[in-house]
């Protein structure tokens, strides 16, 4: 909800809190500190969350095409983390 109204800064102070509480997906929550970051406008920030997500073992490159992340699609690291996602999905 907050990062949806365009909150990203409480956003971002949320998923420490949710990782705190339990919350059982931690790929998930960098996903969501990937997609604040490059909203913020921090590419740097953005790929450090998104490099763990795939080594948290995220699955989902569709996910990869989200709005959110469009303007880190230009960046040459942006094609080695869909690599990722997508030898996570399919490791054989």
């Amino acid at each position: 909800a907050l990062h949806g109204a365009g909150r990203y800064d409480e956003a971002l102070a949320a998923l420490p809190k949710a990782r705190e509480t339990g919350y059982p997906n931690g790929a998930q929550l960098s996903f969501r500190a990937a997609r604040a970051w490059a909203r913020k406008g921090d590419a740097n920030k953005a790929f450090e969350y998104l490099t763990a997500v795939v080594t948290g073992g995220w699955t989902n490159d569709a996910a990869l095409t989200v709005d959110d992340l469009k303007p880190l699609a230009g960046d040459p690291r942006f094609p080695v983390v869909v690599e990722g996602v997508r030898r996570n999905a399919r490791p054989c």
